[in-house]
């Protein structure tokens, strides 16, 4: 049931002097107790059509908190990976891996169950329109918490940059642990193999290009 052109004006006539907050409590309104409610959408799909004819800027409704590191660790199981995961870094060796149940589980890297191995908290994958959840361990030093969210945000901003600024400071890559000794992977950052398992790209010259530098070394500030 597509929303007619009559309702599409009556709602660009309501909201063309409303205030924000008014126009989105009006459309969270309409999308629980009208007619769009009953459109083949969800809730938050239905609200972001209804923002964009009101002419409300809004962010892209693909981007949500965490959704590139679900869509990596799923186009990697995907490959044939049974047990992915993705070392961030740092003194910590914060490193991402995924249960059977599809929750991402942070910790220092060591083999689950062994006295070396730290849980630092976990993200709880997205249901439906809600976002990705993040959990870290109440009890962490302030300054480790700060320094997980922090690599988490990087990575999740742009995994591609965070990949190469973590091959370019460890000669290894993040996915597999293996040293980067092909000229084309140095430069990258992560090897070919890894790139098609994760689908990142790799080999575009296009990547090294003076914003690219400039966000890698911002990245090192915020890190």
């Amino acid at each position: 049931m597509p929303i007619s052109d009559k309702r599409c004006n009556e709602l660009t006539e309501m909201f063309t002097d409303a205030t924000l907050d008014n126009a989105l409590d009006a459309i969270e309104w309409l999308v629980h107790v009208q007619d769009f409610a009953k459109l083949d959408k969800t809730v938050e799909e239905t609200i972001y059509a209804l923002k964009d004819i009101c002419g409300i800027k809004q962010d892209d409704p693909e981007t949500k908190p965490f959704d590139k590191i679900f869509a990596m660790f799923a186009h990697a199981k995907a490959s044939g990976l049974d047990w992915p995961k993705i070392v961030l870094g740092t003194d910590l060796n914060v490193t991402l891996a995924m249960n059977k149940n599809g929750i991402i589980n942070i910790t220092n890297g060591e083999r689950y169950g062994t006295p070396s191995n730290v849980w630092y908290g976990r993200i709880s994958p997205p249901n439906g329109t809600v976002c990705a959840n993040l959990d870290i361990r109440g009890n962490l030093p302030d300054g480790q918490t700060d320094t997980i969210k922090n690599l988490l945000k990087a990575f999740d901003a742009n995994p591609t940059i965070a990949a190469k600024l973590y091959g370019h400071q460890t000669g290894s890559c993040m996915f597999c642990a293996r040293k980067l000794t092909n000229p084309q992977s140095v430069t990258v950052g992560y090897g070919p193999i890894c790139a098609a398992n994760y689908n990142l790209p790799h080999g575009d010259r296009k990547n090294v290009s003076r914003a690219t530098v400039k966000e890698i070394g911002q990245m090192e500030i915020d890190v």
